[in-house]
């Protein structure tokens, strides 16, 4: 997906779960990390937790 594309639903989900009991943000791509534009991603989710006080946890699954 175009890289605006996921910087708006991370938006979306942190908005939706900010007032939530849920902490943890999963990832589940065996490819993540790989990309130059994952960077870009893990910065992203950084700078909107900071804002929005959610995710407070990042979890990423890479199984093959």
């Amino acid at each position: 997906f175009p890289i605006l594309q996921v910087k708006e639903e991370i938006d979306f989900i942190a908005r939706k779960y900010q007032n939530y009991p849920h902490i943890n943000f999963n990832i589940t791509d065996e490819n993540f990390g790989i990309n130059k534009r994952d960077v870009e991603i893990a910065e992203y989710l950084s700078e909107i937790s900071r804002k929005n006080g959610y995710p407070k946890q990042i979890a990423c699954y890479f199984d093959k």
